[in-house]
């Protein structure tokens, strides 16, 4: 990318400008990650923009769950590995796990020509490898996903 397609003047916060109408974007999504007999949590509170193309997402573990079992996808709800696919790390310790390419359809090592990103705003779903087991609330584990991509004006 060229700099002169860069818009410093952006007004919004985490947000540059890219040319034809698209602007660098980010959000935060903390998702309990619910014990019992589930593999899968969804966060209902923050939801990805309508047309976002992931790029990175750092995960940070806040809670660990109490079973060995890692942190497989995490993608919208419509597409549950959209963003990243077939990961391996470990939600049963905390701390940060690093950032990782989002290598999903949905994200942009797995884009294709004439992808939109996500189609509509969409809750962040995150899918383990196995069962959170213990029992819910006082076993629940928590991970905090910060995302950068593009998205539409």
């Amino acid at each position: 990318m060229r700099s002169s397609s860069l818009n410093s003047n952006s007004s919004e916060y985490g947000g540059m400008n890219l040319s034809n109408g698209y602007k660098f974007d980010s959000f935060v999504a903390e998702v309990t990650l619910t014990a019992g007999s589930v593999s899968v949590s969804d966060q209902a509170t923050i939801t990805a923009p309508t047309g976002f193309l992931a790029m990175f997402c750092e995960i940070v573990v806040d809670t660990a769950v109490t079973a060995s079992v890692d942190i497989q996808d995490i993608g919208p709800v419509a597409n549950p590995d959209g963003w990243l696919d077939g990961i391996a790390v470990a939600a049963n310790s905390t701390g940060n796990k690093g950032i990782f390419s989002c290598n999903g359809v949905g994200g942009v090592s797995g884009v294709s020509a004439g992808s939109k990103g996500t189609e509509t705003a969409d809750e962040v779903r995150v899918t383990l490898s196995g069962n959170a087991t213990g029992t819910a609330p006082a076993d629940n584990g928590k991970v905090t996903l910060t995302f950068w991509g593009i998205a539409p004006e």
